[in-house]
C-alpha cells in the first residue's frame, strides 16, 4: 500500500526508538530449528495471540478520549460526541482498521532474556529456548510504508498521548465541520420548505460544507494511516513484564504489495494464520541461546553440535531460573 499521508511527529519518534543490542524470542526446539534453517522468523495473526484485546484496546482508549473532548466544547457537546464516536466507528468498522479489511501479523521479541512467565507461556512448558537476536539492522531493511519494528506500549498515559496526537486533526476537523453545518444551515436551510429528509439532501449538496467535508475525509485517512502503525503495539498493562518488541506486518486485503505469503500452523484450538519474514542476511542474527529450565540435561551438548553443523557459534547457556517442571 502506498500513500502520501505522513506519520505524526510523535508516532515517527516512537517508531524510531533505538533497537536494543539484544532481543529475545522464546520458542520450542522445533521453533528454533525452523528459524535457523530458514533464516526467518514467523509472524502470527494477532487475533490468535493470548491477549484478547489485541487491536480492540486502541479503540476503547479512543472512545474514552472522545468522551473527554466533548467537555471542551459546550456549544456542540451532545452532537459533537456522537460525531467523534462516528469517526472512531468508521476507523474500526468501515475504514482500514476493519478486521474484515485488515490482517496484522506480528513477530514477538522481549527485552527479558530469562523470565519464568515467558518460559511457561511460549517455550513448550519451559523445555524450549530463549534465542538472543542482534536485530539492529532489521528496521532499515524495510522500505514498506506500514511495517514497523518497535516496543509495545503498556502504560495508558503513554498510549493516550500518542492517540491524542493521531486524532487531534480529525477531532478538530469534525468540530469545525459541525460548526460549518450549523452556520450554513442557519442561513441556507429552510425546514418548512423541504421534506423531512431535506437536511440530509441539503448537507450532501451544500457548497458551504463541501470544503469541510473533504478536509474531514483527509483527516480520517491520516488518522487511519497513523493508527495502522501503532494499534498493534498497544497492549494491556497486565502484560508489561514481558517488555515486548514487535515486528508488525499489516496486510490490507486487496493491497498485498508486500507479497506476504500466507502460511498456517496447527494451534490447539484452530489453524493459526502466519507468515514468514526473512532475517538480515549480512549478519548472523542469532548471538546467544538460553536453554529452558526444563530442558534435557544433555541439551547444551546437542545444541552446540547442531549449531556447528550450520557453521554458527552462538553462546549457549542454561537458564538460571530455579524451576523444575512437574509433568
Amino acid at each position: 500500500m502506498t500513500t502520501s499521508v505522513k506519520k505524526t511527529p510523535a508516532v515517527s519518534k516512537f517508531l524510531a526508538t533505538p533497537i536494543p543490542e539484544r532481543l529475545w524470542h522464546y520458542t520450542s526446539f522445533a521453533g528454533l530449528t525452523g528459524i535457523v534453517e530458514s533464516n526467518s522468523i514467523y509472524a502470527t495473526d494477532v487475533r490468535f495471540l493470548n491477549d484478547t484485546e489485541e487491536l480492540v484496546h486502541a479503540r476503547h482508549l479512543l472512545e474514552q478520549i472522545a468522551e473527554e473532548e466533548k467537555e471542551k466544547i459546550d456549544d456542540l457537546s451532545p452532537l459533537l460526541t456522537n460525531a467523534l464516536k462516528t469517526d472512531i466507528k468508521w476507523l474500526f468498522e468501515t475504514g482500514p482498521l476493519n478486521t474484515n479489511f485488515l490482517q496484522v501479523f506480528v513477530a514477538c521479541f522481549s527485552e527479558a532474556k530469562d523470565q519464568l512467565s515467558q518460559w511457561r507461556g511460549y517455550s513448550g512448558k519451559t523445555t524450549g529456548v530463549s534465542i538472543g537476536f542482534d536485530l539492529q539492522k532489521l528496521r532499515p531493511s524495510f522500505q514498506r510504508n506500514l511495517v514497523v519494528f518497535a516496543p509495545c506500549i503498556y502504560e495508558d498515559s503513554e498510549k493516550q498521548l500518542l492517540l491524542r496526537e493521531v486524532v487531534k486533526e480529525l477531532f478538530e476537523g469534525t468540530a469545525q465541520l459541525m460548526r460549518s453545518v450549523y452556520a450554513a444551515g442557519a442561513s441556507s436551510y429552510k425546514p418548512e420548505m423541504a421534506p423531512e429528509d431535506g437536511f440530509e439532501e441539503w448537507f450532501d449538496n451544500s457548497p458551504e460544507c463541501a470544503e469541510a467535508i473533504e478536509q474531514n475525509k483527509r483527516n480520517r485517512m491520516s488518522a487511519a494511516f497513523n493508527l495502522l502503525h501503532i494499534a498493534a503495539l498497544m497492549k494491556h498493562s497486565a502484560f508489561r513484564e514481558e517488555r515486548e518488541w514487535r515486528l508488525a506486518l499489516p496486510l490490507l486485503k486487496g493491497f498485498n504489495d508486500q507479497n506476504i505469503e500466507m502460511l498456517f500452523g496447527a494451534g490447539i484450538s484452530s489453524l493459526t494464520p502466519r507468515t514468514r519474514q526473512q532475517l538480515p542476511s549480512d549478519i548472523a542474527p542469532i548471538t546467544e541461546v538460553i536453554l529452558g529450565p526444563g530442558s534435557h540435561s544433555c541439551s547444551i551438548d546437542a545444541a552446540e553440535k547442531y549449531f556447528a553443523t550450520r557453521n554458527l557459534q552462538p553462546r549457549i547457556t542454561q537458564s538460571n531460573v530455579p524451576f523444575r517442571p512437574t509433568d
